[in-house]
């Protein structure tokens, strides 16, 4: 089965199993352009990009759970969220939301672990391609928001599948 994991945000993380058992995984960013029509450009682009990861065959797509935290951050992840399971809804895709604890917990064994341990125990069970990353820089080779993706894609695969 193929499933993508999305970390919902202006910097979207986003995984997927593809039917050979390997994984891709990378991040996109929607962050609205300048000079654009407010945050509509940040919606249409992202609703475009999602149709052209789910026309791949994707029969499950699972994402971190909104939260209602206070502040801008939670209100655009709620945007690109409702979007999802728009979509999901709309082109019959199964999909699967996660808590953040839970993720977490499933992770790391605690359930309000860091980003940086959450990164770090993707990197460390090896979800990561490294050959795929030619940093030269004391940095992760992945960010916060495709090591969440990839986490919620193994949770999935583990959980669901």
């Amino acid at each position: 089965m193929t499933v993508l994991a999305l970390d919902c945000g202006n910097k979207t993380g986003w995984a997927r199993s593809v039917r050979t058992g390997s994984t891709e995984s990378g991040v996109v960013d929607f962050t609205p352009k300048p000079n654009a029509l407010v945050a509509w450009n940040r919606w249409s682009r992202f609703v475009d990009w999602l149709d052209q990861m789910l026309d791949n065959h994707v029969r499950l797509v699972v994402y971190e759970r909104w939260t209602n935290a206070p502040g801008i951050a939670a209100k655009i992840s709620a945007g690109f969220i409702t979007r999802v399971e728009e979509r999901c809804d709309a082109l019959g895709v199964e999909r699967l939301e996660v808590s953040p604890a839970e993720l977490k917990l499933w992770l790391t064994g605690k359930g309000n672990a860091s980003k940086d341990e959450m990164t770090a125990e993707v990197l460390k069970r090896g979800w990561v391609n490294l050959r795929l990353y030619q940093s030269t820089d004391k940095a992760p080779p992945v960010t916060s928001d495709e090591a969440d993706a990839l986490a919620l894609l193994h949770f999935a695969l583990e959980k669901h599948a």
